[in-house]
């Protein structure tokens, strides 16, 4: 934030109060007691020093009596510009947003050509998702001040941010260190910049320019361990990131730096411990919420109940200050149209969504319904050019604010608006905040509750539902069978009918040994999953793992240590990097898939039933613990999932004693899926839009 430089006088405790009362300051400003104190007749030299001793409190992080000075000041003069505007940084410096742009919008009505002002309240808007008014007032303020470095660099910061304008932003940061080369957040941030356009080495000369002129920076010292962590030197990164947060413990983006690295790493629960450090420390920013949310259905540590507080924390932030822009009423459908349905995601591509999305959008009735896709990725592949000829109308909406695209769906008349993302990469979660549409729903790309007012229901079915009571903002609405329909998806679509992935006999018949195998996310693969796994491989010395990693030679090393301190050793284990031409090819190797657990696997289990590989699984009492619960019992072998641990062990091991059954078992699961509920999408379509009128009907 800009601060007024004017007003930065320090005052001894013992010197005489700059208010004029000529008191000693202890006895005066300085104390809360006489803050609250009222002149009734102050001149403005009087005003003018009690500004100054605000701004003192101000800067010496003393903002209740700051507050309390501002507020004395508009008591005896109600239209007092500095007053409103140190009114607006203290909420902002709260991340109390919408008083901080009421108070500087106040400020700015008394004194509009204000540039200081200006580059504040856009700063604010930018934090409040009100992204053409921040634009607005940056260009105001260096129109106004064309040197002023807090607003030519936090402009350069939201170019680079939100419209993706490198070149642009390039220039502003260029600007910035012209006027003064030692700039050492300038030189920071034009490091980013360059790390965004793929040129590592200026990212480097600007980081280390930075680093020798402010050794003890802790926003460069983190800039330093982003640079190994994408070098792959984690370990290292690591250290980067805990110095930065020795040297600023509050330091939210260091702590998401090590919530990253720690995930990336398979240790979870200190990423977990990190990822709520940092959106406790920033609440203001959404990724971290939503980083901590994803990495925190990874831990067997987190209940429903403490992921249910977290939630609370977020929608009393995000969620209750947009409340007021909802739709007071609901839209009434004319009997002569169809539905409209509006799908939001950044995964309409190759991509595991697709696997279960396709389906439902290739067998949707159009007599029925008019389908809108509001596509929030600038990647486009041969899946999302065959998606585009399958809905009604198109959208990119990847570069749109969150007010813009909620006006276009406003205007396109959405009646039910479907999220297939929820807290994953490329969300638009707070679009949705805004209730574009009469009738929101929460599907596919995130299990369990989103926990937010805004929508309305969430799909789901009888086996994924914990039978438990649990806190749900929406309304779960139970599917008759499954809660999804699956299909293969294929990068390239022809290989479908290729022999690459035709079912073929359980590799044990030719290697002579069991292999299990996981090719799901390694995070997926924690500690407590590891240790389970380890006692399957000992019970069957003649017996492999095989595991999806990255071709790091540091994961690959701490994925050994792990296995070894639970006495496997690593001639046991096949390490393979995940194959993005065809990752089918990947279930030849596998004889039985061993889900993980909490999070259980979707895409990848149902990719392996296909291949013909079948699973055990563990049954949680959340629904990211039951994903294989729901395919099992829809496929008919409910005894696949067990209810603990040791059950668990004895399944996998009984279904690999008998290596010919198991074969047969292989050699018919395609077919079995094939004629299941699974993969039966025109059924699953029909009860999927009866479920969407059902929903319609009765909001």
């Amino acid at each position: 934030m800009a601060a007024n430089a004017d007003r930065t006088t320090k005052l001894g405790r013992n010197d005489p109060c700059s208010c004029g009362s000529q008191k000693k300051y202890k006895n005066c400003c300085m104390g809360s007691n006489s803050v609250s104190r009222v002149f009734p007749n102050v001149s403005q030299v009087q005003i003018s020093a009690i500004l100054d001793s605000a701004y003192f409190n101000f800067h010496h992080g003393q903002l209740q009596q700051a507050e309390q000075l501002c507020r004395q000041v508009l008591h005896v003069s109600s239209k007092n510009f500095e007053a409103m505007h140190l009114l607006g940084l203290l909420s902002q410096h709260a991340n109390q947003w919408p008083v901080a742009e009421a108070w500087l919008t106040k400020a700015l009505e008394i004194d509009p050509n204000n540039a200081e002002a200006h580059c504040n309240l856009a700063t604010v808007k930018e934090s409040l998702g009100k992204l053409n008014d921040a634009r607005r007032h940056f260009e105001r303020a260096i129109k106004l001040d064309s040197v002023m470095i807090p607003a030519l660099n936090n402009y350069a910061s939201f170019l680079h941010k939100h419209d993706r304008n490198y070149q642009k932003s390039k220039s502003l940061y260029e600007k910035v260190l012209k006027i003064d080369p030692n700039f050492t957040m300038g030189l920071f941030n034009l490091s980013n910049l360059y790390k965004d356009m793929g040129n590592t080495d200026l990212c480097k000369d600007c980081l280390h320019k930075a680093y020798a002129l402010d050794s003890s920076n802790a926003e460069i010292v983190y800039a330093l361990g982003n640079v190994l962590f994408d070098e792959a030197k984690f370990n290292d990164a690591i250290e980067h990131y805990q110095r930065a947060v020795s040297l600023a413990p509050d330091f939210a983006m260091a702590h998401n730096g090590l919530g990253i690295a720690f995930k990336k790493l398979s240790n979870i629960e200190s990423a977990v411990k990190h990822n709520i450090q940092a959106k406790s420390n920033l609440p203001s920013q959404i990724d971290y919420h939503t980083g901590a949310f994803l990495t925190m259905q990874y831990s067997a540590n987190i209940d429903e109940a403490t992921l249910n507080h977290h939630y609370d924390i977020f929608r009393n932030i995000f969620e209750v200050p947009r409340q007021s822009t909802w739709m007071a009423n609901a839209l009434q459908k004319s009997e002569n149209r169809p539905l409209n349905i509006g799908y939001v995601s950044a995964d309409f591509r190759f991509h595991a969504v697709s696997a279960f999305m396709m389906p439902v959008i290739k067998h949707h009735k159009h007599e029925k319904f008019k389908l809108y896709a509001y596509y929030n990725n600038q990647y486009k592949d041969v899946i999302t050019e065959r998606y585009i000829e399958l809905f009604d109308s198109w959208h990119d909406c990847a570069l749109m604010s969150d007010e813009d695209l909620a006006k276009k769906i406003r205007e396109d008349n959405i009646d039910i608006l479907v999220d297939l993302s929820g807290y994953t990469i490329g969300n638009r979660i707070l679009t949705f905040m805004l209730k574009p549409a009469p009738l929101q729903i929460s599907w596919m790309g995130y299990l369990g509750t989103l926990g937010l007012k805004c929508f309305d229901y969430r799909i789901t079915d009888q086996w994924l539902e914990p039978t438990s009571a649990h806190i749900t903002h929406e309304k779960p609405y139970v599917m008759p069978k499954l809660w999804y329909t699956y299909a293969p998806c294929f990068k390239t679509p022809d290989l479908i009918n290729s022999p690459s992935v035709a079912v073929k006999n359980t590799p044990a018949l030719q290697n002579g040994y069991i292999t299990f195998g996981c090719t799901n996310n390694i995070n997926k693969v924690t500690h407590e999953v590891i240790g389970l796994w380890s006692d399957i491989l000992l019970k069957i010395p003649n017996s492999k793992l095989l595991l999806v990693v990255e071709e790091i030679q540091i994961l690959h090393d701490s994925i050994k240590q792990e296995f070894a301190s639970q006495g496997v050793d690593s001639d046991k284990l096949v390490l393979l990097a995940y194959k993005n031409d065809n990752h089918f090819e990947l279930y030849h190797h596998v004889d039985l898939i061993l889900d993980p657990f909490p999070y259980n696997g979707g895409t990848t289990t149902c990719d392996g039933l296909w291949m013909g590989v079948p699973f055990v699984s563990l049954e949680g009492n959340t629904v990211r613990s039951r994903m294989g619960l729901t395919l099992a019992n829809n496929l008919g072998y409910p005894e696949w999932v067990c209810k603990n641990k040791e059950d668990y062990v004895k399944q996998a091991t009984q279904m690999v004693k008998d290596i010919k059954q198991l074969n047969e078992l292989r050699l018919s699961l395609r077919q079995k899926m094939e004629k299941s509920a699974l993969m039966d999408a025109q059924v699953f379509t029909q009860d999927y839009e009866f479920a969407l009128q059902q929903m319609w009907s009765a909001r």
